[in-house]
């Protein structure tokens, strides 16, 4: 089904470079009709894809990989146990600040960026030692920016998305280990979703505002779907 996909948006790209070409030649005369209107591209479907999750085995070796001794690796250690075990965006990591951080009532609140509201997120405690790790040891201590993670070197500026992400994804190579950072947002879903969590409240905790987003996970687990399904009807 994944080839499939691919596949799909290989011929659409296709698809698209042929129709402008044959665009182009009728305007200049050297075709006698606009094929163009004649090529149909393949459908795609918002559910036909099903999300790519990392294996918690693998989360667990990528974050065991994460030398703290390294310059960064406090940082790295944080952000990346941050996306594994909260399910966030890199551009909710980005955007986070210093004083989204309730340490008293073990909560972050990240800003909204695809919702309407903040999204309030338990913080577990091997997450709050990764950030106070970080924090009062690597973090530069006199910078002006409020943004929890910044970069490595002079200014010292507040990570862009594209740069958590880029972070993620080189850590992820470097551990081996195939997929995206994203693939560890899907891999908090897939966990939840095991732990019988409602799709009202995954929908919450993922911060989709449209419950479509949601649906996909649907196709996570199909072993797991088969055997709710074979138990039900053991049950009639």
């Amino acid at each position: 089904r994944e080839q499939a996909s691919h596949n799909i948006r290989r011929i659409q790209l296709i698809h698209s470079a042929l129709r402008g070409l044959f665009r182009y030649l009728f305007s200049l005369g050297l075709l006698d009709r606009d094929w163009a209107s004649a090529l149909l591209s393949p459908r795609r479907y918002s559910l036909a894809r099903t999300p790519r999750a990392v294996p918690a085995g693998k989360v667990l070796e990528l974050l065991r990989s994460i030398d703290r001794g390294r310059r960064g690796g406090k940082r790295n250690l944080a952000i990346i146990l941050m996306a594994a075990s909260l399910g966030v965006r890199a551009s909710e990591i980005a955007a986070l600040c210093l004083e989204h951080l309730d340490w008293i009532q073990a909560v972050v609140s990240f800003p909204a960026i695809k919702s309407k509201n903040d999204l309030p997120l338990p913080l577990s405690r091997p997450l709050i030692e990764a950030l106070a790790d970080y924090l009062k040891t690597e973090r530069p201590a006199h910078s002006h920016y409020r943004n929890v993670f910044l970069s490595l070197n002079p200014p010292f500026s507040p990570l862009s998305p594209a740069a958590v992400s880029c972070l993620i994804n080189s850590r992820m190579r470097r551990a081996g280990i195939r997929g995206s950072g994203h693939g560890l947002r899907h891999a908090f879903a897939c966990e939840l979703l095991k732990s019988g969590i409602a799709f009202s409240t995954l929908q919450q905790l993922l911060g989709h505002s449209n419950f479509a987003s949601t649906q996909v996970y649907t196709k996570i687990d199909l072993v797991q779907l088969r055997e709710v399904a074979n138990n039900d009807a053991e049950d009639m």
